[in-house]
């Protein structure tokens, strides 16, 4: 470092070296322009005139004997003097190499400190946050090639079982249309067609979760579809609970599939209700339609990407138990249920039918809180379309 700094001038902070005396040595600019003065005021003099009195008098009786107990001191506050008598709040760094040698000394501007420490903390949070956002995608990733292969798997054997029943259910009436009608083995045969017309709404659902169930696509309002499944929802409610259906009509419409809409809301009621407390408030069903931003659509999952625009909103509202972090991260998985064996394909098939309809569903909830299930459908904004 030579007398006005030298290679020194291009470092982040100030530099000085001062002798055993307290002589100034050397310096560099950001020294010089602290207090400033030219390298000529500073260099061969001493470093007494650089302080004020409060801080000169503390660098004499505390950071000198320091160096020269321990041979260095750190994070020391010191202030400045300026040329025109103002005073600069710096940190101060030193140390030597032995007793009696030059103090090589590193000085921050106070205000320059808190500026690198802030820099430091949002640098720090944004890596934070950077690997966060990987993990998430990470997870977001083997997600979607889970529900990719459960759909492959259950598209294929739902087809595989449709068959199957088509043949069992056709043979069955082939054969009660062979048979007189008091024939004892008619009833069999009538329980036969039944139970294969249920296995058959099961086949359907497993491919409306794999997506591959066929749409019939028309403009429905959203009103209508709610009209249509009142009857057969308040039947379908446990004992002692109710539905509180919206109060006014939302005009909503959207491009959709009538059955399956209507089993979308069925399943999604159904849940609620299954995880009522007991003398609970009655079910809630709100609807809307709004725009929506393309970041507040990410917490959906379903058609993926979701781009922002008008969308019709389905709010299920339910005081039941709630779920934990882990349970709603299961809740669209098949067959998943809190609620023991044999409960069905439950949200699965919810899933896939926002998804065949380039939709979106979100839950949300908490243990004791109750549960909110939002579905948004693509709306349509002209009647004929």
């Amino acid at each position: 470092m030579t007398g006005a700094g030298g290679g020194l001038d291009s470092a982040p902070g100030g530099h000085l070296r001062i002798d055993a005396r307290g002589l100034v040595l050397a310096c560099n600019h950001y020294v010089l322009a602290l207090v400033g003065r030219t390298a000529d005021e500073v260099v061969g003099g001493s470093i007494d005139r650089l302080f004020g009195t409060p801080s000169r008098i503390f660098f004499y009786t505390h950071v000198m004997p320091t160096l020269d107990a321990s041979l260095t001191i750190s994070e020391v506050q010191l202030d400045l003097r300026t040329a025109d008598g103002r005073d600069v709040p710096v940190l101060f760094n030193a140390a030597r190499a032995a007793a009696g040698a030059d103090i090589e000394m590193v000085v921050l501007a106070f205000r320059n400190r808190i500026a690198f420490e802030t820099e430091l903390l949002l640098a720090k949070r944004a890596a934070e946050s950077a690997v966060l956002e990987k993990e998430r995608a990470i997870a977001e990733i083997v997600r979607l090639r889970t529900f990719e292969s459960l759909s492959t798997l259950a598209g294929g054997v739902a087809h595989d079982f449709n068959n199957a029943l088509c043949a069992i259910s056709g043979n069955a009436q082939l054969m009660q249309w062979t048979m007189p009608v008091n024939d004892p083995m008619r009833p069999l045969l009538d329980a036969i067609d039944r139970a294969a017309h249920d296995a058959t709404e099961l086949s359907q659902l497993m491919l409306a979760y794999a997506g591959g169930a066929h749409l019939h696509l028309e403009p429905l309002a959203v009103d209508d579809l709610l009209t249509e499944s009142h009857a057969s929802l308040t039947a379908a409610m446990p004992a002692g609970v109710t539905v509180a259906w919206p109060a006014a009509a939302s005009g909503a419409r959207v491009r959709g599939d009538r059955s399956r809409l209507r089993r979308l809301l069925q399943s999604v009621v159904t849940n609620a209700a299954e995880s009522l407390r007991p003398s609970a408030a009655p079910i809630g069903i709100h609807t809307g339609a709004r725009e929506f931003a393309a970041d507040e659509l990410r917490t959906f999952r379903g058609y993926a990407p979701l781009p922002a625009g008008p969308y019709v909103t389905l709010d299920v509202i339910d005081e039941g138990y709630g779920m934990d972090a882990m349970t709603r991260e299961r809740l669209f998985e098949p067959f998943f249920s809190t609620k023991g064996m044999g409960r069905g394909l439950g949200l699965a098939s919810a899933l896939g039918i926002v998804r065949a309809h380039a939709g979106g569903i979100r839950v949300a909830s908490a243990p004791g809180v109750g549960t909110t299930v939002s579905v948004v459908l693509p709306r349509v904004l002209d009647a004929a379309a």
